[in-house]
Order: structure tokens, then C-alpha cells, then sequence
């Protein structure tokens, strides 16, 4: 007996220690696997907007219910945010909305947190559109969030808003004009970024519950149609039985790269987005309705056509060339190009069946079409233009004056979109009607020459460099401008990092390059989305918005 209360007594003694050394092990283990493996990060700014938020506050449109986020500045938001009873517009009817009162950091929810997985020599390194932490050439003290685009020994474009990049050979191009080289390449988005980035431009669920007012009408969906067609609910109903359309009026609400996030700051530039997303439930009244998406963009027409009857249904992807001015006269040729069939596929019988609701999606996106049916693809067919075909296709410029000149940068030399939908054999109902456009990179007026957008000018990332973007475009500071206009380009510190010191430093990054040692790690997951406090009250965490970052 004395022996086991001896024991017993030193027992205390012993599992205080092994306690002490569990705790040890485990933080150790924590302070490694946050060195080498997965760190957290706090989202500064908005120029990944809306994939990732910074400090922003979130708005409310009582008519609609329509919620989003506004930018919040901290280096000026005492001049400009704390305004109280600042107005803002509502993105799908440009309703009034008043800021909350007083308007001040109370209101404001700080950036997402997310989790970064870093890049260890075992590990997959980074791909194109990755979403990546990296150390900036300019800035190596703050961590920048931006998107993958161009990867080391390519040339990288940005045209019409589109990613193109070619192999770097270091081919001499005619006149200076690199985009005039072949073997450039569009670079599509697979299809989880894609989803992730579409951004909303008009959805119909989102009517005002009072759209009169003072006896008047105020506010008017941007789909026309005959006077068979009652637009005035969200659900679009057609009473008639022949042909018909839905036509998108661009003077109600143009299809362009606008952010509602950056409404608070002037000085951006807008340009028309032609890669589209066109959503539409149709719950047809009789069998064998034919319906079509339209897209007409870049002086061409593509179509996705659903036809047939319940004995069998077809699904065809088409594009032709529009008619386009006479040389030299001014008027336009009458004669479109031929039809070019893409795709076609066959449908189950039950779509667009009587009755039902069939959801029809087509996608007009980094120079590909694609035809979606109740969440499934059915079809897709790509055409392949070189940035120069892009951009004659895609704007009013001649090649001669936009190598010399930097027409590009401005929206209004860009060709504005058309969309409607076509419908055959009603009458029928469409439930809702969605509209989404890509992201858009656009060239940046603060810079004569903003890096990639010019065609003397790509981005050239060499041996190991990296050329990243914000979704934000309009309100990233990124590799585009790099060192332009002013900005610094490289801070003292960073050649002894990079290169080692006494070594001379790496002239690629004076091209506004970031090379491969100052890359962190691939952004994945969201696991506290952007907190606000309520008039000084506890914080409160907005579950909801956790999410993966693609």
C-alpha cells in the first residue's frame, strides 16, 4: 500500500511535464506548418473585388433586396466615406440607396481572411489563374494578392479584355507590333474560375417592389419586346403564338466592365464587354418551341439554336460575320458572311417540354461558345483570332494608329454588344432572365503604355518571372503598371533577396515582372469572410460567404 501512495503521489508531477511537452510539441508543430505548409492572411484592399473583399461596406437595396459591397478606402475615407447620407446606386436598377448614417468605420467589414497554401519544391507550383500572395518588386514589406496570368518564357497580351500569351522566342516584330507575330495563344479559363468570376449585370428577379412612382413608371427592365410581351413582373410572360423576340436596350443598361464596388471613386474608365453570359428559364405552353440566344459582338453574330420537337431535339452552335461598311463609302455591305455550323448535339426530348421549366444558358467567352442546359454542357466550339484580328474585329482602330498611338485605352473606340433572345410557337413564360459578363483587363488610362495592353509593348516575364492581375481591374495597382507614371519599381531590398548580394540584380524585373522567389502561395479558401460590428457591438461573422477561392 505505501508503495502504490508513493506512486501516486509523484503522478502529478510527471503528467504536468508531459503536458508541458505536448503543448511545446504542439506549437512548435503549429509555427512550422505555418512557415512551410498553410498561413492565413487578411484581404487589404478591393482590387480583387468581388472574388475577394478588403474593406468595404455592404449596401441594401430595400426595393429589390439586393445587396453589395462598396469600396472603403482608409487612406481617404475620412474625407470621402464618412460622408453621412452618401447616395450610391443599386447595380441592377440604379435605385438611390443612402449610405448608413453616420457613415463611418462602425459600418465598414474589414478584409476576408483566407488560408494560403505556400509553394514548397514538392508541391504543384502555381497556374495560370491561380489566385497567388506574392511580395511585390515595388513593395516587398506588404503581401499582394492578384491573379495569375502570364508564366515564365512567354509574351503576355491583353486585348479586348482577353488573356493572350505566346512563346518567347525573341522574334523581331514587323514595325514593332508583337501582336502582329503568329503563335499567340487566347488562354480560356477553366470552367470552376469561369463560374467564379462571371460577374451580375441584370437579373429580373430583381424588381423594385414599387416600380411606380407619383403615378409614373420608373423604373424599365432593359428587355423589350412586342406588346405581346407583359415585362413588368420579374417572370416575362408572351401571349402570343408566332414569332417573337426579347431585345437587351443598351440606352436602359449597357453590358460593360462598370463595378459597383468602385462607385464611391471617379476617374475610371468603362469599356463594353462583349464575353457574355445569357440565362434564361423557359417554361413553354405548347410542344415544340424553338428557341435562340444571339450574341453580336466584334462585327460578328454567334448563335446557340435549341429546335426540334418532343421526338428529338437539337442544340447548334454558329457564328458569321456581320456586314460591315464598304470601304471607302460609308454604308453598310447588306450581305453577312455565310453561317459557320460549330457544333451541334442532340437534347433530351423532356427540354422544353410543355409545362416545365428548362434553364438555357449560352456563353460567349474567351473566344468560345458554349450551350448549357439545366446546369449541363451540351455543346462548345472555339474560334481562334490573334491579338491583332481581336482588336480589329473588336474596335474601330486602324493597326496602323494603334501601334503608333494609344487609342486603346480609350472605352469609346470599342464596339458595343447586342444580345436577344429569339422565340418560336408560343405562348410561353420566361421565369427569369439572368445576364453576366467575364473579366475584363483593360488598359489603364494612368499609364501612356500600360504593360501588355499596347502592342508594342507585351509583358515579357523571361526565365522565371510572373505577371499577375486583380479582378478588379479598374482598381488593382498590378504588373500592368508596375514601375509606370511614377510608381516605384523596385524597392533596394529586393535584389539581395532575390538574387543574392553582390550579385547584379535581375534587369526582368524592371519590366515589371515578379519573379519566382518573391511568390508565396495559392490562395484557397475563405474561412472568415469579412466581419462588421453593429454601433460598437460584438463582431458578427457572416458564415455564408465562406467559400474556396478559384
Amino acid at each position: 500500500m505505501a508503495e502504490s501512495s508513493a506512486a501516486h503521489e509523484h503522478h502529478p508531477s510527471g503528467s504536468l511535464k508531459e503536458t508541458l511537452t505536448s503543448i511545446t510539441i504542439a506549437f512548435a508543430v503549429a509555427f512550422i506548418f505555418r512557415a512551410f505548409v498553410i498561413e492565413a492572411y487578411v484581404i487589404p484592399t478591393g482590387s480583387m473585388a468581388p472574388t475577394l473583399m478588403g474593406a468595404h461596406v455592404r449596401m441594401h437595396d430595400d426595393q429589390t433586396g439586393e445587396d453589395w459591397p462598396v469600396n472603403y478606402d482608409a487612406t481617404y475615407g475620412a474625407q470621402v466615406m464618412s460622408t453621412s447620407g452618401k447616395t450610391f446606386h443599386s447595380p441592377s436598377t440604379g435605385t438611390e440607396v443612402t449610405a448608413p448614417r453616420p457613415f463611418t468605420k462602425k459600418n465598414v467589414r474589414w478584409g476576408d481572411r483566407i488560408l494560403v497554401e505556400k509553394f514548397l519544391p514538392f508541391t504543384p507550383g502555381p497556374k495560370r489563374f491561380d489566385v497567388v500572395v506574392f511580395k511585390a518588386p515595388h513593395q516587398p514589406f506588404e503581401n499582394y494578392i492578384k491573379r495569375l496570368i502570364g508564366l515564365p518564357h512567354e509574351l503576355v497580351a491583353l486585348v479586348d479584355g482577353d488573356v493572350f500569351v505566346r512563346k518567347d522566342d525573341k522574334a523581331t516584330p514587323p514595325g514593332g507590333d508583337y501582336w502582329s507575330l503568329d503563335g499567340w495563344q487566347i488562354q480560356r479559363k477553366p470552367e470552376r474560375v469561369q463560374r467564379a468570376v462571371w460577374q451580375l449585370v441584370f437579373d429580373s428577379r430583381l424588381v423594385p417592389l414599387q416600380p411606380t412612382r407619383d403615378g409614373r413608371r420608373w423604373f424599365k427592365t432593359p428587355w423589350t419586346g412586342d406588346t405581346s410581351w407583359d415585362t413588368s413582373k420579374s417572370a416575362y410572360t408572351y401571349s402570343g403564338s408566332g414569332a417573337t423576340e426579347l431585345i437587351w436596350d443598351d440606352t436602359i443598361m449597357s453590358i460593360d466592365d462598370a463595378y459597383p464596388f468602385n462607385e464611391d471613386r471617379s476617374g475610371h474608365p468603362v469599356f463594353p464587354v462583349s464575353d457574355i453570359r445569357m440565362v434564361a428559364s423557359i417554361r413553354p405552353e405548347n410542344a415544340g418551341l424553338a428557341t435562340s440566344a444571339v450574341i453580336e459582338a466584334r462585327q460578328h453574330e454567334f448563335r446557340m439554336d435549341i429546335s426540334g420537337d418532343t421526338k428529338g431535339r437539337t442544340v447548334t452552335l454558329r457564328m458569321r460575320s456581320a456586314p460591315k461598311a464598304v470601304e471607302g463609302s460609308g454604308e453598310p455591305d447588306p450581305t453577312p458572311g455565310d453561317w459557320v455550323e460549330m457544333a451541334t448535339a442532340k437534347l433530351s426530348s423532356s427540354t422544353l417540354a410543355p409545362g416545365k421549366p428548362t434553364v438555357v444558358e449560352f456563353w460567349h467567352v474567351d473566344q468560345s461558345l458554349q450551350a448549357w442546359v439545366n446546369g449541363k454542357k451540351i455543346a462548345s466550339a472555339e474560334y481562334n483570332w490573334q491579338p491583332h484580328e481581336r482588336a480589329d474585329n473588336a474596335t474601330t482602330t486602324s493597326r496602323p494608329h494603334r501601334v503608333q498611338n494609344t487609342p486603346l485605352k480609350d472605352g469609346s473606340v470599342y464596339r458595343r454588344p447586342h444580345i436577344r433572345w429569339e422565340f418560336d410557337k408560343g405562348p410561353l413564360t420566361v421565369e427569369y432572365a439572368v445576364v453576366e459578363r467575364d473579366l475584363h483587363y483593360q488598359a489603364p488610362p494612368t499609364a501612356s503604355r500600360a504593360r501588355a495592353t499596347h502592342p508594342r509593348f507585351p509583358a515579357v516575364t523571361g526565365k522565371d518571372g510572373y505577371f499577375f492581375c486583380g479582378d478588379n481591374s479598374p482598381g488593382s495597382l498590378d504588373c500592368r503598371l508596375f514601375g509606370l507614371d511614377g510608381n516605384e519599381l523596385v524597392n533596394p531590398w529586393v535584389p539581395y533577396t532575390v538574387d543574392g548580394a553582390n550579385t547584379p540584380f535581375d534587369e526582368r524585373v524592371k519590366d515589371g515582372i515578379v519573379p519566382g522567389d518573391l511568390l508565396l502561395g495559392r490562395a484557397f479558401f475563405v474561412y472568415l469572410p469579412s466581419i462588421e460590428r453593429f454601433m460598437g457591438s460584438a463582431p458578427v461573422i457572416d458564415f455564408g460567404r465562406m467559400r474556396w477561392i478559384w
